[in-house]
């Protein structure tokens, strides 16, 4: 199963992407890094810095991930 995360790059979303990967949950990270860092992010995700706030170009990057099983 895959999981989206928004903010996963933040302090505490950082902890939540950690927790479903010790779930085994496949993880899609969606971050502005506003409040965030990439290199807090664990290398076995999928992850795209994306501002959610913009709808013109967040919701093509939608389209362009895919799981990698």
């Amino acid at each position: 199963m895959a999981v989206l995360a928004t903010g996963g790059a933040g302090y505490i979303g950082s902890h939540v992407v950690r927790l479903l990967l010790k779930k085994e949950l496949d993880v899609i990270v969606l971050d502005n890094l506003s409040r965030g860092h990439e290199a807090s992010l664990p290398q076995n995700i999928i992850y795209e810095e994306v501002d959610l706030l913009d709808k013109k170009n967040c919701f093509p990057q939608f389209k362009s991930i895919t799981l990698k099983r």
